[in-house]
């Protein structure tokens, strides 16, 4: 009997400590903690579409450095003539290459702000160099 009635006040004190530390949310509290909510989830989905821009543009800095090397490999056997039209091409790629170090040092500096024009300018110019390297 004394252990019911230990387990009886126990459960009592439980439900009501329960009932009083949950008090609702005010309207004004659950719009702030919705707005931090929201907030997170855009530094995330910033945090995630800079580090996938950030991987696709060392990515395509890759491909430049392979298409220098074999343009080196190919001048060096070239005549003189054919020279000229390898250079033109190792400098417009050096260009470009120069072109993708300062838009990964603008990425890098943690832009929030015009983050969706800088975005799509830095994913045009990819996409103009891989269709050069393409050709």
């Amino acid at each position: 009997m004394k252990r019911l009635l230990t387990n009886s006040i126990l459960l009592v004190a439980i439900a009501l400590f329960s009932f009083t530390a949950c008090e609702p949310q005010s309207e004004a509290e659950q719009a702030t903690n919705e707005i931090e909510d929201a907030t997170e989830e855009m530094a995330d989905a910033f945090r995630s579409e800079s580090e996938e821009l950030k991987a696709d543009i060392k990515d395509l800095q890759q491909d430049i450095d392979d298409r220098l090397e074999e343009l080196n490999n190919e001048m060096a056997d070239a005549s003189d003539n054919a020279k000229e039209g390898f250079q033109e091409q190792i400098d417009k790629l050096e260009n470009q290459r120069e072109q993708l170090d300062q838009e990964l040092e603008k990425l890098g500096q943690n832009m929030q702000e015009g983050w969706s024009e800088f975005k799509t300018n830095v994913n045009q110019t990819m996409k103009d160099i891989r269709k050069n390297l393409e050709s």
